[in-house]
């Protein structure tokens, strides 16, 4: 399964903001940077509790036979939206086709060595304010990168570790 995510800028520089602010940085002189140094920490944070935390526009692709009349997918969420679901090329229509339910994608038909393209969006929506110790995690890893940008061996548990470790091993149902 191969997964391609393009994120939302407008959501991006929302977050600019909260992460300049809790640099305590006054201009944006330095935005380019810290652009690059919070996308890095929304990645960060995100892989390691499984989840797209800012809004993203994801493709995936995948080869998959059915079981049981069907092919089952768990999607990296939360899922907002699914934009579209194709098979071999083929659209399919939600509540004929797929359904989705959460981040639960459920193809319906027998298919062998099928091609499947499912585009969605997805992301926390206002992450900084619905779930401040994710946010706070991303906000101590970019501000770590900014201030000390040296490529260190991490020897002991982050603060941002302990702060996300709840998430890590819960199976989210968006």
């Amino acid at each position: 399964m191969a997964e391609t995510i393009k994120t939302d800028e407008t959501e991006l520089l929302q977050l600019l903001g909260y992460f300049r602010k809790h640099l305590r940085l006054t201009t944006s002189d330095a935005d380019a940077d810290l652009r690059a140094k919070l996308l890095s920490a929304l990645t960060s944070v995100g892989r390691d509790v499984n989840r797209i935390l800012v809004g993203s526009t994801v493709t995936v692709t995948a080869m998959a036979d059915s079981f049981g009349g069907q092919i089952k997918m768990t999607l990296r969420g939360p899922v907002r939206e699914v934009q579209s679901v194709s098979v071999d090329g083929v659209a399919l229509v939600e509540g004929e086709g797929y359904f989705v339910q959460g981040n639960r994608l459920r193809i319906i038909g027998d298919f062998r060595d099928a091609f499947i393209e499912v585009i969605y969006k997805a992301g926390i929506e206002q992450l900084a304010d619905t779930v401040p110790d994710m946010w706070e995690a991303v906000c101590l890893r970019g501000a770590g990168s900014y201030a000390n940008p040296l490529d260190s061996i991490q020897e002991r548990l982050r603060a941002s570790d302990i702060l996300i470790r709840s998430y890590r091993y819960t199976d989210w149902q968006s």
